[in-house]
Parts: C-alpha cells; sequence; structure tokens
C-alpha cells in the first residue's frame, strides 16, 4: 500500500474514533437522598416515638400566687453560739470520763466538757493554808462550845425548879451559834486544800459545762493547757434553727406580704417552708434596702451560716397562670428556654417561651404556649438530639 493511502486511512479511523467516543453523554438527574428538616423540625415514625418514650401533656391552667425571686442570706439567731471561756487561771485537766472534745462534737446543755486546775502562787497557797487552819480550828471550837452547852442543858432540865429561866434561854442560844457556825466551816471545807500539805495541795478542780446543746465549731485549747482567766476555750453553736435575712428594695416592699411565709431553697434540692420574724432591723445607710428576717428549721444542719439561699416571697394577689413540667424545658447557651410542641403525629416544633415563677416540679409560662398545645414532657433531651444529630462531626476510622 502506498504512503498516501495509509495514510488517508488512518485519517478515517480517527474521524470515526472522535464521532463515536468522545460525544457528550446526558444522564438522568438523581433525587437527593437527605432532604434538610426546617430548622426547629423534627419529624419522627412512630416506632421512632415509641423508642425514645416520649411523653406529652397539655399545660396546667390554675391560680398561682404571685412570687418575688431574690437571695437570702443565712445566719446564727442571737444566742446560738458561745464562746465557753476560762473562769480562773490555771491547767486543763486529763478527764478521765470523755475525752477531750473535737472539731465537730455533740455536746448538749450543762454537760461536762472539762476540769480545770487552778493555779495559785506561793502567796496565795500560804493564805489558803492558813484559811484552812483558821476553818479547822473554828470546828473544834464549835464542838466544844456544843458540847458543853448539850451537857448543860441536860442538867438545868433536870433541876429545871432550881434553875432560871433566863439560864436555859442563854444556854440554847449559845448551842445553836455554835452549830450554826459548825455548819459554815463545813461548807468552807469544800473550797480549802486538804490536808496532808506535801507537793502540790491538792485542790478541787473546777468543772467546765456547756451552757447549751449544739455542736463545737472551733477548739481553742488542748490538754493540758495553761490558760488565764477569761481565755476562750471552745466555741459551741446551735444550727438547728437558722435566720434568713433577705434584703428587699423599698420601692418593691409595699408588694411583699411580709405576714405570709416565705419559700426557702437551694439549687437541687426542693423548697423549706420559713416563718416571718416580727424583728424589726435598721436600714444601713447608704443603701436602699430594707431586711427581712424569717425563723428556717435546719434539723439535718445541712445548711450553714452565711450560705446564700434562693427566696420566694410572697408579692401580690394570685393570678391564673399556664404551668408545665420543668422537665420540658430545654435551654440554650444564650440562657434561652425552649420546649417541643407535637404539632402531628410525627412532627414535633421546637418553640421559644419565656418562664416566670417556680412552683414545686412546674414553671410558669409567661409567654409562649397556648392552653391546648401539647408540650413534650418526658425524652425532651433525645429529641434535641434527635434534630441536631445531623450537625454533628463524625471521625474518620
Amino acid at each position: 500500500m502506498c504512503m498516501w493511502c495509509r495514510e488517508r486511512w488512518m485519517i478515517v479511523g480517527w474521524l470515526l474514533f472522535a464521532l463515536t467516543g468522545c460525544g457528550d453523554e446526558k444522564e438522568t438527574p438523581r433525587p437527593p437522598t437527605n432532604v434538610a428538616q426546617p430548622a426547629g423540625i423534627v419529624t419522627l415514625s412512630q416506632k421512632g416515638v415509641g423508642q425514645l418514650g416520649i411523653e406529652c401533656q397539655r399545660p396546667a391552667k390554675r391560680d398561682v400566687q404571685a412570687l418575688m425571686s431574690l437571695t437570702g442570706w443565712l445566719e446564727l439567731p442571737p444566742g446560738k453560739q458561745i464562746v465557753v471561756k476560762s473562769p480562773l487561771t490555771g491547767y486543763l485537766a486529763e478527764n478521765q470520763e470523755q475525752a477531750a472534745w473535737a472539731l465537730g462534737a455533740r455536746v448538749k446543755r450543762q454537760q461536762t466538757l472539762q476540769r480545770l486546775m487552778a493555779f495559785l502562787s506561793p502567796t496565795e497557797l500560804a493564805q489558803l493554808v492558813a484559811a484552812k487552819e483558821e476553818t479547822d480550828i473554828a470546828i473544834e471550837q464549835s464542838l466544844v462550845s456544843m458540847k458543853l452547852a448539850e451537857e448543860q442543858l441536860a442538867k438545868a432540865s433536870a433541876a429545871r425548879d432550881a434553875v432560871l429561866g433566863t439560864r436555859l434561854n442563854d444556854l440554847k442560844e449559845i448551842f445553836g451559834r455554835s452549830k450554826a457556825a459548825y455548819e459554815e466551816s463545813k461548807e468552807k471545807l469544800k473550797f480549802l486544800p486538804r490536808e496532808p500539805y506535801e507537793g502540790d495541795l491538792l485542790m478541787r478542780p473546777v468543772t467546765i459545762e456547756s451552757p447549751l446543746s449544739g455542736r463545737i465549731v472551733t477548739v481553742h485549747v488542748t490538754e493540758p493547757q495553761f490558760v488565764f482567766q477569761g481565755d476562750p476555750l471552745w466555741t459551741i453553736a446551735d444550727w438547728s434553727a437558722l435566720w434568713v435575712r433577705v434584703p428587699v428594695f423599698e420601692t418593691d416592699l409595699p408588694r411583699v406580704l411580709t405576714t405570709a411565709a416565705i419559700g426557702v431553697r437551694i439549687p437541687g434540692s426542693s423548697a423549706v417552708a420559713a416563718t416571718p420574724l416580727e424583728t424589726p432591723q435598721p436600714t444601713k445607710p447608704g443603701l436602699r434596702t430594707v431586711d427581712l428576717l424569717y425563723s428556717l428549721p435546719n434539723a439535718g444542719e445541712t445548711l450553714r451560716p452565711g450560705q446564700s439561699v434562693l427566696v420566694d416571697l410572697p408579692a401580690g394577689a394570685s393570678a391564673e397562670r399556664l404551668l408545665i413540667a420543668r422537665s420540658a424545658v430545654l435551654w440554650d447557651g444564650h440562657g434561652g428556654a425552649w420546649v417541643y410542641v407535637r404539632a402531628s403525629e410525627d412532627l414535633f416544633r421546637r418553640q421559644r417561651v419565656e418562664l416566670g415563677q417556680t412552683v414545686g416540679e412546674e414553671v410558669v409560662i409567661a409567654r409562649g404556649l397556648d392552653d391546648d398545645d401539647e408540650v413534650v414532657t418526658t425524652a425532651a433531651q433525645s429529641l434535641y438530639g434527635e434534630e441536631f444529630k445531623g450537625a454533628l462531626p463524625a471521625d474518620d476510622d
């Protein structure tokens, strides 16, 4: 084949390849597999609703007492914390019946805390010894006088006709005085040293008792420690009942029902009732608040003085409100409150709401719901996860 013919057939082959293999072929468009849901809308099958355990309720409508939520401060009532001080200078003796009271120990009123041995100077010791000897002499003299007067009274009674009546009266008076001096001297012995006077004088220790029932919150001493008169030994506090001090702005005070009980709560616990106290408090200069005081029981001593609490003050008359369970409310990162409302059998709508006061396990809806809305009260968190699960990043294996 000539060169010209071979080149001609090669050109024809390239043209046929271009016409058959390089043409544009249009493909049929495929429908998207996942259609994005509008924001705040969740669609679930009946099986999905059952697996999540979703339950719905309509808002309850009833009269609710208007409340003012403020912050209160716990404090000890007057006389419920006492510092036990040393009545004299001396050493704390070892208590054989009870070990030294430790921090946090419970004590009862008039319960023995410790014994204190008095510290005496040489001059005081000499004075006590002299007083002890004088007391012993007074006792012996009283006994002798009593014995002589008693013997003379016995003889005079036998010869009553020969003895004048004035003499009998004198003898009775002598006997009575001697007996009184004897009894008085015996009482003094309780506070004087005992014989023999060898080494340290054996003084009777002074017993220190608890002035009230409570708990030891501060320990200032340990045994055997030397203390001066007036030194603090222990601080005992009774936390069984506390006061709640609530500062209220003077412009809000007319709305507060000051004679009604209030609810006191801490985060994560239910409210406890506190009763008002008729104890007027002065207003501090420069502040435009008035302090209201309430008595709060604290049997378990779970609350501590100085702790802050949430206080619900009754303010104004009651009115009809919509309430839902607190478990239905979801919070976003900006402090907004949301609930899910059931729009149909398989469709749920996330809706913004404005909340009012909390009433037990329920919360007042100020705005955002109607009384015929079906609100998701159980598994609202799971429904929130279903809405945003597509936005979660997937980790590559």
